[in-house]
């Protein structure tokens, strides 16, 4: 696991710059709320133009990116692992563990890199950085990521690298289009009103465990 986590590291670079050009330009749309921000790169809100869209794609390319070593690492030595870990039920734990701890990391090291840009270009004297309501948000965009990260755990176990980059790019594009509309059963990170937001949260875990329960099978 160690020596898959130091082929991870080099995307970092990458990871750090798309993060601080996405806040860059968010705020060069007019967006000052960082919760907003937040839940508009991964459509949250309506991507009405092709730059936000694109932005979107690209985060959700970059989440594709930093789980990819880590899952055909599991997965191209399966056998081998599998005796390792004691059975392929512990196996594929370790696999999901992975990638859910990584996903983690890459949400929440967007807030953290955007939090000392936000306390410097704020001008809200009663900004508040840490609240109930981006806690929510991160839960909500995690459990979204989360998501994606198990299609793509799928489809490298039945198809090719390319193949499933190219399905999962086809799957974030419709998605953003889908931004568009408020859907209460949908998987997007949307804000609704009175309880339909803990409905989108019930449906996008019992998702998550249909996949799981997928990708066991499978």
């Amino acid at each position: 696991m160690i020596k898959v986590f130091k082929n991870i590291k080099p995307y970092y670079i990458a990871i750090i710059i798309d993060i601080v050009i996405s806040y860059v330009f968010l705020r060069m749309m007019g967006y000052e709320n960082i919760n907003i921000m937040y839940q508009t790169i991964f459509g949250g809100t309506p991507l009405y133009i092709a730059m936000l869209k694109g932005l979107f794609i690209m985060n959700l390319s970059l989440l594709q990116l930093i789980n990819i070593d880590y899952i055909t690492f599991f997965i191209d030595n399966s056998d081998s692992l599998s005796i390792r870990y004691g059975s392929r039920d512990n196996f594929l734990k370790a696999l999901l563990k992975g990638n859910f701890v990584i996903t983690g990391v890459f949400i929440i090291l967007i807030y953290i890199i955007w939090l000392p840009m936000e306390i410097v270009f704020n001008s809200n004297v009663g900004f508040n950085p840490i609240n109930i309501e981006m806690l929510i948000m991160i839960g909500r965009v995690y459990l979204f990521c989360i998501i994606i990260v198990l299609l793509q755990i799928l489809l490298l176990l039945k198809t090719t690298k390319v193949n499933t980059y190219m399905i999962l790019t086809s799957i974030s594009i419709i998605l953003a289009f889908m931004s568009y509309y408020s859907f209460k059963l949908g998987v997007l990170p949307q804000l609704h009103s009175g309880y339909s937001n803990w409905i989108n949260i019930i449906i996008n875990i019992l998702f998550i465990i249909f996949l799981i329960i997928i990708i066991v099978i499978v």
